[in-house]
This record gives structure tokens, C-alpha cells and sequence, in this order.
């Protein structure tokens, strides 16, 4: 027991961390997508934010904070009368304040992505690069998990290309609840399950908890 807990702090001293939107549009119930899809289905994303706001408090290493900001109509087709037009399209809107318990720290970068893959972003590649040499593993947490997690997720194992393990540790990174249901009405691209299927045939790291993913390096 005690080697485990020396290596769990030794652990998060080696890993990059990055946090995929804190804010309220995917965090909060309260906010757009909350009160399209209800309470209920934002308790997965609640107890994430807890674990994870935990898991930054004590991390040293480097870390990344992205937010997005994107376009009227981007994610609806062009089609502006949709609940979700105007996702995320005005920084000072309720939906893109951070959520109040996880708050970018004083050494984090932040960096405001454009598209849900956040390596669309040359603030957010130069972020990565420079952390990469002295990290052993990029972690990469947030919301919402089959969407902009996953997109950074797979985007940043291929441009690593082996350099360092991209991990995603499936207690700090989250859905909402009905997409971890297979008889949930859902796209089979949003689907958890699936998602992670192919994240994995792409080369991502995925574990349940922070210091199991060098026992889920693939070849160990």
C-alpha cells in the first residue's frame, strides 16, 4: 500500500494535464445543453467535476485549460433556430464562464479552441510541445468525453506519433449519462462504448483511474 500511494504521487509530478471545457455549457445543468437533456443526465458530468477538480489541485506538472469558442449555427448545419446554434459563440455568455470548481489555476495555460478537436489550435500544439519532453504521459480529461475529448484525444496520439502516451483516464473525463446507454436514442459516433472502442484502435491510452494507464500501455 504504501509503494502504491508513493507511486500515485509520483505519478502525477510526470503527467501533462489537460483540461477539455470546464464551462458551464457542458458542466452545469443549468446551462444550454442542461436544459435540453435535464438534470438527471448531467450526474456523470457533476461527480467527474469533483474528481477532477480534485485530481488539479494537487497535480505539479504542466497543464493546459481549453475553452471554446465557436460559430452561430456551427454544430446545427447552419440552421440558427436550433437550441445548440449559438454553443459556446459568445465569451460572455453564462455558458462559457468556467465552472466555479474548476477555475484555471495560476500556471495553467489557457487556450480557446475553435473546433472540438482542441490541436486546431497553435496555442494549444505549442502548449503540448513544450511540456512533451518532460512528461510521461499526456492526460487528457474534461468534457465532453465522445466529443471534444475524444477528438483531442485521438488528434494529439497521431501527432505525438509515440513520443509520449496520450491517456485518458475515464474518471476525469465525461457525458452525459445517456450516452453511456446502448438503448439511449443517440448517434453511434457520441456513443461511449463505441468511442472508446475506436479510440483505442487509434492508439489512446484509456483507463479507468489516473494511475492505472501504464499497466494499459498497449504491449505491457
Amino acid at each position: 500500500m504504501v509503494l502504491r500511494q508513493s507511486y500515485r504521487r509520483t505519478l502525477v509530478h510526470k503527467v501533462g494535464l489537460v483540461v477539455v471545457d470546464p464551462v458551464r455549457a457542458f458542466t452545469d445543468s443549468a446551462g444550454v445543453i442542461g436544459r435540453i437533456h435535464g438534470a438527471v443526465e448531467f450526474r456523470p458530468i457533476r461527480e467527474t467535476v469533483e474528481r477532477l477538480a480534485s485530481f488539479a489541485a494537487t497535480h505539479k506538472g504542466p497543464k493546459v485549460w481549453v475553452t471554446s469558442q465557436y460559430t452561430p449555427g456551427q454544430f446545427t448545419g447552419g440552421n440558427l433556430d436550433e437550441p445548440l446554434a449559438r454553443l459556446c459563440t459568445d465569451p460572455s455568455s453564462s455558458d462559457c464562464v468556467w465552472d466555479a470548481e474548476l477555475k484555471p489555476p495560476a500556471d495553467a495555460v489557457v487556450v480557446t479552441k475553435t473546433s472540438m478537436d482542441a490541436n486546431s489550435a497553435p496555442a494549444f500544439v505549442d502548449a503540448v510541445e513544450a511540456m512533451v519532453d518532460e512528461v510521461d504521459a499526456l492526460f487528457i480529461t474534461g468534457f465532453w468525453l465522445t466529443a471534444c475529448v475524444a477528438a483531442t484525444a485521438a488528434s494529439s496520439t497521431e501527432r505525438l506519433s509515440g513520443r509520449t502516451p496520450v491517456v485518458i483516464p475515464l474518471s476525469l473525463a465525461a457525458t452525459r449519462l445517456g450516452l453511456y446507454d446502448t438503448a439511449d436514442d443517440h448517434p453511434p459516433e457520441r456513443d461511449v462504448a463505441l468511442r472508446l472502442e475506436e479510440l483505442r484502435r487509434r492508439g489512446v491510452v484509456v483507463c479507468e483511474y489516473p494511475g492505472e494507464w501504464r499497466s494499459n500501455l498497449v504491449g505491457t
